[in-house]
């Protein structure tokens, strides 16, 4: 009676761990990065994002095998069917994980059979009722458990399934001998398995879930150059380089344009025609700076950025102030204007530049971005600008 009790706990037991792996788990979208990824790695990304245990064995799938990720967002189910497709990976559900297989198995604990040749007999039971035949030697596998993330991936033997003595009796009675003199080949299936790397070693841009650590952007927007209360346009490219999670250096190059005018307009009192006779002011700067850059959040598709960097800056300029004499205060049918310049046409300065950022990344690692600072230099200059960016991470 307690064994009835104890099977019928372990059967209990055996359909709830089943469950886990559900058709929710199937459907869960999974994302990688990069254009390709190790069996091992990829199982990693796996395991992390749908909580499920994977396990494969190395004497029949090579960890180090890479599959060409052509699209980065699938389901759990897409991604196993882009294995079995791809490089012939398959894969069963097994309590509560999953084992993958070569598509050329039957399964991935199928032991080796021995060559058979000649004449087959069969083996009558010894009385004892044991069967007289070696069990096969049980393949090492790879275990990748999501629970123990900062521990290393466990390795682990497959217990072979308990027999009875009714079992065994009538497998010897069934059980073919092979006649052949020659050995079976030895099998590998003890050599020690290839170790997985932690996720703690995983190289940025890695499916571990660390975003690219290299990007280059183009921008455009509005800028106001202060000096002059001009507004006007900004733009230029960036490139950008993380030396860590959350620190990068960025080389960036600029243009800004701003304009403004006064507006005078007349009519000749011998030709009775009206003539536009505004006044035009226009600012130009080209520059190439550097900054440091700190990200207060960094994921693989949002990133919130401080930068504070400077810059050296060439700036030409129209005249600086004018001033009119009026056709009835001077007897001429036309304005007349004298342009006077206080500053240099053409200056060269050095300046300061802060930033604020926001970048979304999309799955292909396309960029879109959102930046808003301000800068001045030895010039006095003091230009505020806001600016739309699209890059690509890489």
């Amino acid at each position: 009676m307690p064994s009835f009790f104890i099977i019928i706990i372990l059967t209990c037991l055996h359909l709830t761990a089943a469950a886990q792996v559900s058709n929710v788990t199937f459907d869960k979208p999974i994302t990688i990065t990069g254009r390709s990824i190790r069996i091992d790695s990829l199982l990693k990304s796996f395991s992390r994002q749908t909580g499920v245990e994977f396990s494969f064995s190395t004497n029949k799938i090579s960890p180090s095998q890479t599959l060409t990720v052509s699209k980065q967002q699938q389901t759990l189910s897409q991604w196993l069917i882009t294995l079995r497709k791809d490089i012939g990976i398959q894969h069963k559900v097994v309590s509560n994980h999953i084992i993958l297989f070569e598509n050329n198995q039957s399964g991935v604990f199928t032991p080796h059979k021995r060559p058979t040749t000649g004449t087959s007999r069969i083996i009558p039971p010894k009385a004892t009722g044991k069967s007289s035949q070696k069990p096969s030697p049980t393949p090492v596998t790879i275990l990748i458990d999501s629970s123990q993330p900062s521990q290393k991936d466990t390795f682990f033997q497959q217990p072979a399934p308990p027999v009875s003595p009714a079992n065994a009796t009538a497998q010897a009675l069934t059980r073919k001998k092979t006649t052949s003199t020659k050995k079976a080949a030895p099998s590998n299936s003890t050599n020690p398995p290839t170790p997985l790397p932690s996720r703690r070693d995983a190289p940025q841009g890695s499916p571990a879930g660390e975003p690219a650590d290299e990007a280059f952007q183009l921008i455009a927007g509005y800028s106001r150059h202060g000096s002059g209360d001009m507004d006007g346009i900004v733009f230029g490219a960036d490139y950008t380089r993380y030396l860590s999670h959350a620190f990068s250096l960025n080389v960036n190059i600029r243009g800004t344009i701003n304009h403004d005018k006064d507006d005078y307009t007349y009519t000749n009192p011998t030709t009775h025609i009206r003539t536009d006779a505004s006044v035009p002011f226009t600012t130009a700067g080209a520059q190439l700076g550097i900054n440091a850059q700190l990200s207060a959040l960094r994921s693989i598709h949002h990133e919130i950025m401080f930068s504070l960097g400077g810059f050296g800056r060439y700036q030409s300029a129209s005249p600086d102030g004018y001033s009119v004499t009026s056709p009835q205060t001077s007897g001429n049918p036309e304005f007349l204007f004298n342009f006077y310049n206080w500053n240099k046409q053409n200056t060269i300065s050095a300046g300061l530049l802060f930033q604020l950022h926001y970048n979304f990344t999309f799955n292909n690692n396309l960029l879109l971005g959102i930046k808003g600072g301000i800068q001045t230099d030895t010039e006095g200059d003091l230009i505020p600008q806001a600016a739309l960016s699209i890059g690509k991470r890489f």
